[in-house]
């Protein structure tokens, strides 16, 4: 018989294994967890407030986080975190990269019309389902990431 996870561990009712140690990073993902929902909590009625930190976003928060999350995160969780979740965590990445490269596209489009002067309405309008298809796949990415970090190492 397993007996129960010591009250206050990292680990779940997860039979004889060993609880995952902390990674370093740790901190870190709280971070970009905790980012990533302020962001949603800020573009939710205004989706194009994401335009001038979209490069941040990706680049210093959903990269980084997923670097993390294959590295330290996964020797941190060794057998515990399951191969096939990892590839499923690491389709859900190339979705929101994919997506990232057509918002990206569009948001450069939208910045050299800006700067020749232009009529921005047709670009901006042009940018609405790149930008819709990067938040729902951000959106998805956040919701994998979010809870695969705290099935290993619940908040305190």
């Amino acid at each position: 018989m397993n007996s129960p996870p010591p009250k206050g561990s990292d680990w779940s009712d997860s039979g004889n294994q060993a609880p995952a140690r902390l990674p370093p990073c740790l901190p870190a993902l709280r971070d970009y967890e905790k980012r990533i929902s302020d962001l949603f909590a800020e573009i939710r009625y205004a989706p194009d407030k994401l335009d001038v930190k979209a490069g941040e976003v990706h680049e210093k928060i959903v990269v980084s986080a997923y670097r993390f999350m294959n590295t330290e995160v996964a020797q941190a969780c060794g057998a515990r975190w399951a191969k096939l979740e990892q590839l499923r965590f690491r389709n859900i990445y190339n979705e929101v990269a994919d997506n990232w490269s057509a918002y990206q596209v569009g948001l450069a489009e939208l910045e050299l019309i800006r700067n020749q002067g232009g009529s921005r309405v047709d670009a901006m309008r042009r940018l609405k389902a790149p930008r819709r298809d990067y938040i729902n796949a951000l959106e998805v990415f956040y919701e994998v990431f979010s809870g695969t970090l705290n099935s290993f190492f619940p908040p305190p």
